[in-house]
């Protein structure tokens, strides 16, 4: 019994103190993937959409921040590298070694007061996508540049040389 005098006295102190309006919990995270997560071609993807529990309908409502972090945690440096409506984007131009990204819902743009019912009006972030960079070797590029040359020379010379008899 002494039990449930003590939840009942919890649940009448909450409620009583706590007259004003309860908080709504935040926006879920956007659903997201990066493809490939090993990029040696100097360019990779990555896409986003719109939660499959979020409060508003339809995607055009959301504006998205797109971060870069220098930790697995995100818990240092970071840069935005994007904000905006687009549910995607592709990266190309980074350093070989690890980067993390992470993306949330910043905005509803058709929300005038741009709440989410957690009231700041950005959601939770989504969870931390590694993608590893490393550039093929040098002697490959090299070996793709001089094939490709050989190929187009080749081309060439059959087409000014190869109908003349």
């Amino acid at each position: 019994m002494r039990g449930f005098s003590l939840i009942f006295s919890l649940l009448v102190t909450s409620f009583a103190a706590g007259s004003a309006t309860p908080v709504a919990p935040p926006e879920p995270a956007p659903d997201w993937t990066v493809a490939p997560t090993s990029a040696s071609a100097g360019y990779f993807s990555l896409a986003w959409n719109r939660p499959t529990r979020a409060k508003h309908a339809t995607p055009e409502n959301y504006d998205y921040e797109l971060q870069q972090c220098a930790t697995p945690a995100c818990d240092t440096t970071t840069e935005i590298i994007y904000s905006g409506p687009d549910t995607g984007t592709t990266i190309s131009g980074q350093s070989d070694g690890p980067l993390y990204y992470r993306v949330r819902i910043l905005t509803a743009s058709n929300e005038s007061d741009g709440s989410f019912g957690n009231g700041a009006g950005v959601a939770v972030w989504s969870k931390i996508h590694t993608v590893h960079v490393k550039h093929h070797p040098i002697g490959r590029a090299f070996l793709f540049l001089f094939t490709g040359l050989f190929v187009f020379l080749a081309t060439a010379g059959l087409i000014l040389f190869g109908g003349r008899r």
